[in-house]
């Protein structure tokens, strides 16, 4: 089955599902239910009534070249092949993670161009995620992602930053230029993207009625004042303790560890398993709604008298 019958699927399932409101998302897991403060996580939030889907999620190829892109660009700064930048000691090679890349979905599915909190993005193994989104608006209707164009337009945020800034980090007024210093954080590991394409049905921006969001989750975050965006000096020459040198890239990695990604070039599991996975997830939120309706009536009906037969 093609990815473009997968990502049919995957809207249908997004978008089609309807119950009453106080039923929760599949992916909302327990864990990300109890957030302070009244916040709600991302993965839990409903879903976005304005939004209409044209294609959502990232092909098996398409996460291996955001995977690629970003790997790509942190040998260059490790090898010190980035103009004005010192070379790196414990640049990590990064790997997909499909938590990360599933709470990225969720929150590129709620059509929102605007940053989550970090709360709002955790997952059951990362308390602490960073997050790059981009955008683009059209006023035709493409399917072309260029997912690692994306990529490397953050990365070339280089060329307005201070590499006096790396180690500690510091972010002067000016450009934007922490999408680059998040791809080039040394000590995130992970990685994880969404990307939906859609239309709003109340639409401020006639002209360009075609939105295109992507967005990448990273753990651990980065972008931390004070902190060290990566050790300098003689590359890949301290890596962290269980990793070694991958003296090609300058970059850092657990010797026997996978990518994340299958021999396919995606998340873990075939195209079936994805599929397998949604239908599990219109079923269980089927079930949910149905007990919900359930208990409704049954708490409807216990709130009146029992009607007694005539009799004369």
């Amino acid at each position: 089955m093609g990815d473009a019958a997968i990502s049919l699927l995957v809207g249908l399932f997004l978008s089609t599902m309807s119950c009453p409101a106080d039923a929760l998302p599949s992916t909302c897991r327990p864990e990300y239910q109890k957030l302070s403060g009244g916040l709600v996580h991302t993965a839990c939030k409903p879903p976005n009534n304005n939004c209409i889907f044209v294609s959502t999620g990232l092909n098996m190829a398409e996460k291996a070249d955001v995977l690629k892109a970003h790997n790509d660009f942190r040998s260059r700064v490790a090898q010190g092949q980035l103009s004005g930048f010192p070379a790196a000691t414990n640049m990590y090679r990064m790997k997909w993670d499909d938590n990360l890349a599933q709470v990225a979905q969720a929150f590129t599915n709620l059509c929102d161009d605007r940053h989550d909190k970090e709360v709002q993005r955790k997952t059951s193994k990362f308390p602490k995620v960073g997050q790059n989104i981009a955008w683009n608006y059209e006023p035709t209707q493409t399917e072309v992602i260029d997912s690692a164009g994306r990529v490397k337009d953050w990365f070339e945020e280089y060329q307005d930053f201070n590499s006096g800034n790396v180690d500690p980090f510091r972010v002067s007024h000016g450009r934007v230029v922490t999408h680059f210093t998040q791809v080039a954080w040394a000590e995130t590991r992970y990685i994880g993207c969404g990307y939906t394409h859609y239309k709003l049905r109340n639409d401020d921006n006639p002209r360009f009625p075609y939105k295109k969001l992507f967005a990448c989750n990273y753990a651990p975050g980065g972008n931390m004042i004070g902190k060290s965006m990566y050790k300098i000096g003689a590359a890949c020459s301290a890596c962290p303790t269980g990793t070694v040198c991958d003296k090609a890239t300058a970059l850092c990695y657990t010797p026997g560890e996978s990518d994340g990604l299958d021999s396919s070039g995606g998340s873990t599991g075939s195209q079936w398993g994805i599929i397998a996975f949604f239908l599990l997830g219109i079923i269980a939120m089927a079930a949910v709604c149905i007990g919900i309706i359930y208990v409704r009536s049954v708490t409807l009906r216990s709130s009146y008298p029992t009607q007694q037969p005539c009799t004369s």
